[in-house]
């Protein structure tokens, strides 16, 4: 686009992530605001490399992808790993399968801990639930009514390989979480 324009924005949201996106679209809700959304990456147009989540590996390095890489890591022989980073409206959450996986409660709480008041998993939560319109309907742990649809893959969606890596990991032992941000993450999602 070109061209000068006379109407100043009131907040100017950089970044059309999860995050970014709930953020200006609260704001957007009081008509007095005029809210300016920035986004780096192109329109997805429908892409189905973002639309279609058992695709999202073909939009690591693409041009949805920041191409970010590590730093050297020792205990991998100093190799830097591939760190996907989104560049589209959605961000990192439109090319990682579109799965809504919250923090760790202990990560949030480490971080009350050193001070960081607020930050604990039971005052975040309540922020989390906010944002989301979860399916299956509002608990504990789940919310419902917010911008962010939170779905389940029906059955007749779920590809032979995850099913497989699912039945493989409940038979070595490992237990299957039917909702990852539940309390427990230390699981196999069920998919």
């Amino acid at each position: 686009m070109s061209g000068s324009y006379s109407i100043f924005p009131d907040f100017i949201i950089i970044g059309g992530g999860s995050s970014g996106c709930v953020v200006a679209k609260r704001l957007a809700e009081n008509p007095k605001h005029i809210v300016l959304l920035l986004e780096a990456g192109p329109d997805h147009k429908n892409d189905p490399i973002i639309t279609e989540p058992m695709k999202y590996g073909r939009s690591f390095r693409s041009i949805y992808d920041w191409k970010l890489f590590t730093t050297e890591q020792k205990q991998l022989l100093n190799r830097k790993i591939l760190w996907p980073r989104g560049k589209v409206l959605g961000g990192t959450s439109a090319i990682n399968g579109l799965a809504w996986v919250r923090g760790n409660y202990q990560n949030f709480n480490d971080w009350a801990e050193k001070g960081n008041e607020g930050w604990d998993a039971k005052s975040v939560l309540k922020y989390f639930k906010k944002s989301e319109n979860n399916q299956r309907g509002s608990s504990e742990y789940n919310g419902v009514g917010g911008p962010i649809s939170v779905i389940d893959i029906p059955p007749d969606k779920l590809s032979t390989v995850g099913t497989a890596c699912m039945l493989a990991a409940e038979h070595c032992g490992y237990k299957i979480n039917k909702d990852i941000n539940g309390l427990e993450q230390a699981s196999y999602p069920s998919l």
